[in-house]
């Protein structure tokens, strides 16, 4: 038989269990006062068998204990199974959040696209679509200049664009002047030197003055460069600036024919003041010397001579 408290087997004729120690033998049922315990429920059970009643000599050798612990067991696999399944699910759904936030970059080179609530696409997708095309089609324009006429003209547009890049970034520089010469000198009672390189000394108080009769139409100065160079402006001081009023007693320019190197040739004007330097522009023109040709003049009201007070020739 066996113990109806741990389940143990025992003797059947023991009166107390040999491993938890408590009485065998039937209970005495209690009786319930109806009357002091009020809260209390009786149970009338039909079936007055007991569990000593049973015969548990002939019970299959799967014991009571054997169960208990078959139980336990069947508990510890439910509950690793369980934790099992909990973490197969948790290690999912971390991917799937992983994915939808792209938490590792996967998706930083597709390109962005949404859906309308029509159901078509957006414009962030057409933009998409229309730059893939692009970048596809790339290599088809290299065919459109793949020839030796196309690559000459560009080369010629590429030196061309280059060349005027240069000549407009180049600073302009006074041109030093190696010699000067001219066609006459004024000799006058003074005594005074009216030679060509005093259109060189940077003093308006000294000028070159013609020295022929006349008004001095045809006459001239040259200026010798140490090089060639490319001109692009002139300065020049018209007539005499003194104290004693000595440009309005002269002649002094009014046009003027450049002459250079090259064979080439440019008129300019001048303006009739006495304010110091007139720039003038002219057509860029390479050349080792200028020639200044007194075309006209603007009229002295005591001399005929026609002067010149300082000469700059700018360019690279």
């Amino acid at each position: 038989m066996f113990c109806k408290y741990c389940g143990k087997k025992i003797d059947k004729n023991s009166k107390f269990c040999e491993f938890c120690g408590r009485p065998v033998g039937k209970s005495d049922s209690k009786k319930i006062n109806l009357e002091k315990d009020e809260d209390l429920v009786y149970i009338d059970s039909h079936d007055s068998t007991e569990f000593n009643d049973y015969d548990f000599d002939n019970v299959d050798d799967f014991s009571y204990e054997e169960s208990f612990n078959y139980n336990q067991n069947n508990k510890k696999s439910n509950n690793k199974l369980i934790i099992s399944l909990s973490c197969i699910i948790a290690v999912f759904a971390i991917a799937f959040v992983a994915f939808k936030v792209d938490l590792f970059g996967t998706n930083n080179n597709k390109p962005v696209s949404s859906i309308s609530s029509t159901g078509s696409t957006s414009e962030n997708e057409t933009f998409s679509k229309e730059e893939n095309e692009d970048s596809q089609n790339i290599g088809n324009t290299h065919e459109y200049v793949n020839n030796n006429d196309s690559r000459n003209e560009i080369k010629q547009n590429s030196n061309t664009s280059n060349k005027n890049q240069i000549n407009r970034t180049k600073n302009l520089n006074t041109i030093n002047i190696l010699n000067s010469e001219c066609s006459s000198i004024l000799h006058d009672s003074t005594n005074k030197n009216y030679g060509s390189t005093k259109v060189l000394d940077g003093d308006f108080s000294t000028v070159w003055s013609e020295g022929v009769s006349g008004y001095g139409n045809g006459e001239w100065i040259i200026l010798d460069f140490d090089n060639i160079y490319t001109v692009k402006k002139i300065k020049i001081v018209n007539g005499l600036v003194n104290k004693k009023n000595g440009y309005y007693n002269n002649n002094r320019p009014k046009s003027l024919t450049l002459q250079f190197s090259d064979g080439s040739s440019q008129k300019i004007n001048l303006e009739d003041n006495n304010t110091g330097y007139q720039v003038v522009n002219i057509n860029a023109v390479e050349t080792s010397y200028v020639k200044f040709v007194i075309d006209s003049v603007y009229y002295g009201t005591k001399y005929d001579d026609t002067c010149i007070a300082d000469i700059e020739i700018l360019g690279y």
